[in-house]
């Protein structure tokens, strides 16, 4: 080489065209905001501290595109897997979302869909978000499955296996027991002989 030449080496593959985010990066901002729980502010300190500026707007950016382009796919993948399981279980739980087009602090629902423990198939845990509780979002996800879904005693999941040619509907034992064990204890604690003469104690034992 000549003394005014350098070696130029290759340019890491990018997401987006134009952009500086590789995968590595946009895995590290996932992990910091959704594993570790890290506002975005903090995350463009701790890069700029490092002498890398990226801004709030543009790591949620990078994210959505992630999510549309490249985390989709799998998602679908995931589901086609999950659903051929012969047993599967659904839940759901509120959580509150800050900007979806209704005021702040309005009540929205992840729907949680896993297959069973004795599935043949791969654990899988999908998550899907929907603003509401309506029993069409698990009609829906469940449209095409044959086999059994066990959920708690919510009135969409009834609705659900009695709607969907397929579904056998299969009740929770976790729940069930719940009320079992609330029982006993309002009989109270020391009052073992009146505990192991109940019939919610003589319950505990077996679902046990």
């Amino acid at each position: 080489l000549h003394q005014d030449e350098f070696l130029r080496g290759d340019h890491p593959t990018t997401l987006f065209k134009g952009s500086i985010a590789t995968p590595s990066l946009e895995a590290a901002i996932t992990n910091a905001k959704y594993v570790n729980s890290n506002p975005l502010d903090r995350i463009a300190r701790d890069f700029q501290a490092n002498g890398l500026n990226l801004s709030r707007q543009t790591m949620s950016n990078w994210t959505v595109w992630s999510a549309e382009r490249y985390f989709l796919p799998v998602y679908e993948l995931m589901k086609k897997r999950q659903l051929e399981g012969h047993v599967n279980q659904c839940d759901e739980t509120p959580l509150e979302v800050i900007h979806d087009g209704r005021p702040a602090g309005s009540k929205s629902y992840m729907w949680v869909h896993l297959t069973g423990e004795l599935s043949p198939v791969p654990r899988i845990i999908v998550y899907e978000y929907q603003k509401t509780r309506h029993s069409d979002h698990p009609k829906e996800y469940y449209k095409d499955y044959r086999g059994i879904l066990m959920t708690d005693g919510l009135e969409q999941y009834h609705k659900l296996a009695r709607e969907v040619e397929g579904v056998t509907g299969a009740n929770c034992m976790a729940h069930a027991r719940r009320h079992f064990a609330n029982a006993i204890k309002v009989i109270g604690k020391g009052n073992e002989k009146a505990i192991r003469s109940s019939i919610a104690y003589q319950a505990l034992v077996r679902i046990g």
